[in-house]
Order: C-alpha cells, then structure tokens, then sequence
C-alpha cells in the first residue's frame, strides 16, 4: 500500500470521527443524514484502496474515462441536493404561513384592550 493511500486513509477516518462527534452531540444532523457520509466515506475509501473497480464501472455505463463518470454522479447528487432542499423550503414555507394565520386569528378574536 502506498503511503499516499495510507494518509488518505489516517486523514479521512480522522475528518470523519470528527463530523460524527461533532454533528452527534449536538443533534444537528440526523442520523440518516450521519450513515448517508459514513456510505460515502466508506464507498470512495474502496474506489481509493481499489482503483480498478472505476475500470469495471466505466466499462459498464458506457463512459471513457472515470471523471467523466464521478462528474455525472456528483450532478446527480447536486440534483438531489437540491430537491431536498426546495422540499425543506416549502416546508418552511407552509409553517410559517400556518403561524401567521394563526396570530392574525387570535388577534382578530381578541379586543384590544386600552391602557
């Protein structure tokens, strides 16, 4: 194993010990969210330790060279990125919406009251 692999793998098992204690402790990313970057670190450390399988890979979805393949995988994920985040949005959207239907409500019920 080449050094270089060998940093990799120090520098990347470190950078990921601390996301997960950092983002577990304080409860700000979910759990799913938390395997969802423990699958990729694990999935781009084998791509790493075994460059061959980005040879089986590009031989299998048609494309020349696996930049090309990585860029099209990383636009797929952007995408995805970007649904879910259009999905938080609306959400927010419609909370807020709720919440103010409900103060303009609850002061239209109440008379004001004259000091």
């Amino acid at each position: 194993m080449a050094a270089i692999e060998l940093t990799f793998i120090v520098l990347s098992s470190i950078l990921l010990i601390y996301l997960i204690s950092a983002f577990g402790f304080r409860k700000r990313v979910p759990l799913v969210t938390e395997l969802l970057y423990l699958l990729v670190y694990i999935i781009s450390a084998l791509f790493f330790l075994f460059p061959q399988v980005w040879t089986l890979l590009n031989d299998g979805f048609g494309v020349q060279l696996a930049l090309d393949l990585i860029l099209v995988i990383a636009v797929f994920f952007l995408f995805a990125a970007c649904v879910r985040l259009y999905q938080k949005l609306d959400k927010t959207r419609q909370d807020i919406t709720a919440l103010s239907r409900e103060i303009a409500l609850s002061l239209a019920v109440e008379p004001k009251k004259k000091k």
